[in-house]
C-alpha cells in the first residue's frame, strides 16, 4: 500500500535531525526488541528522506499480506523482500513502512520514527505505520504481536513521535483496499483508540 510520490511543503525537510535513531529507541524503550535495518540487511533509501517534524494522531496497522514468519532469519529475509519489491517494482525511495512486526514478536525497522512513509494514500505525511508480516484475513495476529505494536505505540509517545491522544486504524479506514485483513480489523476496532473511517477516504486503486 501506499503512494511513490507526493509534494512536498513546509512539513518536509532534507534535514534528518527529525529522523529519531534506533539506538535512542533501544535505550528509551528496552521492552521492545529491535532489529535494525543493518541486521536485516537493508538497502540504502534511493533517494534522501523527507522527514516529519511533529508528533502525529494516527497510527495505521497494515498486513503485508503474503506468509507468516516466527524467526529473525526468516522474519529478516521477508523484510528485505518488501524492500526490494517496494523500491524495484513500486519505484519507492525506500521500503514503504515506518516499522514491521514479526511473528517473533520482534519490531523490524523501517523508515523509521519521523521519516515520512509510503503506506496509506493520501496520509502518508500525517501517520506512521506499522505492517504486521503475515496475511491476517482469517485470523488474528498473534498477541505477542499486538503486544510488540502496542508497546511501539507507547514507545512513539515517549520519544515525542506519536500524539498520546491519537487513533488507531487499518489502511481500509483511508484507503479503498481489504488491509489489514477482516479477522485482524475486527480485532482494531476492539480497540479504545479505534479511530474508524477517516475523511479524506481514498476510492483511487493503488498499484
Amino acid at each position: 500500500a501506499g503512494t511513490s510520490k507526493y509534494l512536498l511543503d513546509k512539513k518536509h525537510t532534507r534535514d534528518s535531525r527529525h529522523k529519531v535513531d534506533l539506538e535512542i529507541l533501544k535505550v528509551k524503550c528496552p521492552d521492545i526488541q529491535f532489529v535494525s535495518r543493518v541486521q536485516w540487511l537493508a538497502k540504502p533509501p534511493r533517494n534522501v528522506r523527507y522527514n516529519l517534524s511533529a508528533a502525529v494522531g494516527l497510527v495505521f496497522y497494515h498486513h503485508t499480506e503474503r506468509n507468516e514468519c516466527f524467526s529473525y532469519k526468516d522474519c529478516s529475509r521477508i523484510v528485505y523482500y518488501w524492500q526490494e519489491y517496494h523500491q524495484k517494482h513500486k519505484g519507492w525511495y525506500d521500503i514503504g513502512y515506518t516499522f514491521l512486526i514479526g511473528g517473533d514478536g520482534s519490531v523490524y525497522e523501517g523508515r523509521g520514527f519521523g521519516a515520512v512513509g509510503a503506506h496509506t494514500l493520501g496520509y502518508n505525511d500525517k501517520s506512521v505505520s506499522f505492517s504486521f508480516i503475515g496475511n491476517f484475513t482469517y485470523h488474528a495476529p498473534s498477541q505477542t504481536m499486538l503486544t510488540a505494536a502496542q508497546n511501539l505505540i507507547d514507545c512513539g509517545i515517549k520519544v515525542g513521535r506519536i500524539r498520546a491522544n491519537y487513533t488507531l486504524h487499518g489502511q481500509r479506514d483511508a484507503n479503498k483496499r481489504d488491509c489489514p485483513g477482516e479477522a485482524f480489523y475486527k480485532q482494531i476496532r476492539k480497540s479504545r483508540r479505534f479511530g474508524g473511517r477517516l475523511t479524506p477516504y481514498i476510492y483511487k486503486f493503488q498499484t
